[in-house]
């Protein structure tokens, strides 16, 4: 364990074959995890923001081709290499802030946003919707779930394709049982939930 003024390190001592989302949970009252080396562990993560160093382009051309999207290349006198940018060292601090500012409302936005990767808004999951409104082609109330325009039908916790007519007719014929109990009064952007569950077997065995 490492203390200064303002800052505490620790080196923990173990095994590096612990999946990384095990390896970030141990961490308490932290924004920011840097990684440092595990290329192979990274490479394919989307959600991670890469920054490498290099001492040449042949070598930002084997990262580029190895790890994929790059974030920012440290060490090409040039500004940007294959339409990555690249900064100095002492660029480094102020960029690493301008990529980690979006990444906090990402964060933000996909606390907001159902998680059931449903594709009603077009788009594969609630991680590519939160980065078009992060990047301001798209606006969080078009989340077909949040504006209470859609219906969704989960099967042990996976969500099944509708097509729009048959989503409509579950959407109406939920809200239309939902409004003849006594005391309810619906709005029209209500988020209903509707669960059947599982048959116990303890009844069943005489």
């Amino acid at each position: 364990m490492s203390l200064a003024p303002k800052e505490l390190a620790v080196i923990k001592r173990e095994g590096a074959n612990r999946p990384l989302e095990e390896l970030v949970q141990e961490l308490r009252d932290v924004d920011v995890v840097m990684i440092e080396g595990l290329r192979s562990v990274v490479k394919e993560r989307e959600d991670i923001i890469k920054v490498v160093t290099v001492t040449s382009e042949a070598e930002a051309i084997e990262v580029l081709e190895e790890v994929g999207r790059i974030h920012a290349i440290v060490g090409l006198e040039r500004r940007e290499f294959r339409e990555v940018p690249c900064v100095s060292i002492e660029e480094l601090p102020r960029l690493i802030d301008d990529l980690v500012q979006p990444a906090f409302k990402l964060r933000k936005l996909l606390a907001k946003l159902p998680a059931i990767d449903c594709r009603l808004c077009g788009l594969p999951d609630c991680l590519s919707f939160a980065r078009e409104v992060v990047e301001g082609r798209r606006v969080l109330e078009e989340c077909p779930i949040l504006s209470g325009k859609a219906a969704v039908v989960e099967l042990d916790g996976k969500a099944i394709p509708l097509n729009p007519f048959v989503r409509e007719v579950v959407r109406k014929t939920i809200l239309g049982l939902v409004s003849t109990l006594r005391g309810i009064e619906l709005r029209g952007n209500e988020s209903v939930h509707v669960r059947v569950l599982k048959p116990s077997l303890k009844g069943r065995e005489r």
